[in-house]
């Protein structure tokens, strides 16, 4: 039982981590004024 919570709490913190990535990301691209396409 502990190891199920322990699991689908670190995936939730991952997938949280992963949507803080993806939105940092999102808001570079637009803030940069030049093409950020060789970062990617």
């Amino acid at each position: 039982m502990a190891s199920i919570t322990a699991i689908s709490g670190s995936a939730a913190l991952g997938m949280s981590v992963l949507l803080l990535f993806f939105v940092a990301g999102f808001a570079l691209t637009l803030i940069t004024p030049y093409p950020a396409d060789r970062l990617i």
